[in-house]
């Protein structure tokens, strides 16, 4: 009877043991997961080292929590401490190595410190595991963008918005993977879609406008700058862009506007009036387009374009000798300045001083293989120094690189040839 009760009450501790030791089992893994509750609302309002101290506390109550290591490792990495980060999510991944999330921890991570090759097999991994997780596309994209391929990199970043469409930073890097491959019609079109998500980002209109430049579209590009000013009070560099526009488009009007309203808010001034100036001279006004490149030049005396461009206004007022020292003045200042020594050279030419002309048109073709008024020019110069069939040479090549006023100058002189 007595071995029987001493059976009983050894069954009977056995169970109390075990009742106790669930018991502390369950309530270290409640106070751990309370701690860890904590931590992650700290987390949440980027107080990191507050979340870092909560999370410490949850591992300490319960060390093989694998949700704990990887906020701990979460939060190292907005710490910086990228080492200690590692450190603990490789803790994660031997604990349970089937968390897609761990692996895309640690790709982040990688990706941050530059270790493209890592991350990239990181986040590999972590799709492997979840092809739906956004975050590891576009931290893919940024991986292989890193190893050099943009095109790869390209789809993970249309993957990643596929699957979360207010992904804007995915958008933005997939821009600059195109601009990078010159896709600039590609770009405009992640930009639409930001626009679209957005229709007030004035950043977005202004920067898709530079895209429609690249293209040629000048009138497009000037709805974006336009749209750019509309949604927001500072955008001057919008006026300035918009203006420039314009002035490809030749409506010098409107750019001049543009740029007047720039140095009204004393925005560029040196630019501002170098470009109107330019603007003038093209509409003809020679007096404010001497003005302003005046004033360009008390501003930046040491700028060849403006030198340059005061030049081209003498020349056009007829005063050669003193273009010719003004374009003599920006060469000066850059020896490699082409559009000087093709001006200079008209200028002598004007003055009948041929071989000066022929001269600074040899090193404009020198300079700009492609300069075809710098041949038709070179062969009427030829063609007066009794060089005609260099003349006509000259004359051929300028046809051929798409000059348009060559088949008078060879029906003139070449014609017999």
């Amino acid at each position: 009877m007595a071995k029987q009760k001493n059976r009983l009450f050894l069954i009977y501790a056995v169970i109390s043991v075990m009742v106790a030791a669930l018991i502390l089992f369950l309530l270290k893994n409640r106070i751990s997961d309370s701690y860890l509750q904590k931590g992650m609302s700290f987390l949440e309002k980027n107080e990191y080292s507050t979340a870092l101290s909560y999370f410490d506390k949850a591992l300490k109550w319960n060390k093989r929590s694998v949700k704990a290591y990887l906020r701990k490792g979460e939060t190292l990495f907005y710490l910086k401490d990228s080492q200690n980060a590692l450190l603990t999510l490789d803790t994660a991944l031997g604990l349970d190595s089937t968390f897609a999330e761990t692996y895309y921890l640690k790709g982040l991570v990688l990706n941050a410190d530059g270790k493209y090759d890592g991350s990239l097999q990181y986040l590999s991994h972590a799709l492997a595991i979840d092809s739906l997780l956004a975050e590891a596309w576009y931290q893919r994209g940024i991986s292989r963008a890193g190893l050099g391929d943009l095109v790869g990199s390209i789809a993970d970043y249309k993957r990643a918005v596929e699957i979360n469409q207010d992904n804007m930073d995915a958008y933005l890097k997939s821009i600059e993977a195109k601009s990078a491959l010159s896709d600039y019609l590609g770009a405009i079109k992640d930009y639409d879609k930001i626009i679209e998500n957005d229709p007030t980002n004035a950043e977005a209109y202004f920067n898709r406008g530079f895209f429609r430049i690249n293209l040629g579209d000048n009138e497009g590009a000037v709805k974006d700058f336009t749209n750019a000013i509309a949604n927001s009070d500072t955008m001057n560099e919008g006026y300035y862009q918009r203006g420039l526009s314009y002035a490809r488009l030749g409506r010098n009007a409107e750019a001049m506007q543009d740029f007047t309203s720039c140095i009204s808010k004393k925005y560029k001034m040196k630019e501002m009036y170098y470009s109107r100036a330019v603007s003038y001279v093209k509409s003809g006004n020679l007096k404010n387009a001497t003005a302003d490149i005046d004033m360009a030049i008390k501003l930046d005396q040491l700028n060849p374009g403006n030198i340059n461009v005061k030049g081209i206004i003498l020349a056009m007022k007829g005063d050669y000798p003193g273009s010719i020292e003004q374009f003599g003045k920006c060469i000066g200042l850059d020896r490699k300045f082409v559009d000087a020594y093709y001006h200079r050279g008209v200028s002598y030419a004007v003055l009948k001083k041929y071989q000066e002309a022929m001269s600074d048109f040899n090193t404009c073709i020198e300079l700009k293989p492609d300069y075809h008024e710098a041949y038709l020019n070179r062969a009427v110069a030829r063609i007066n120094l009794g060089q005609s069939q260099e003349g006509c040479n000259d004359l051929q090549k300028a046809k051929e690189l798409g000059n348009k006023d060559t088949d008078e100058y060879i029906l003139m002189y070449c014609s017999s040839k």
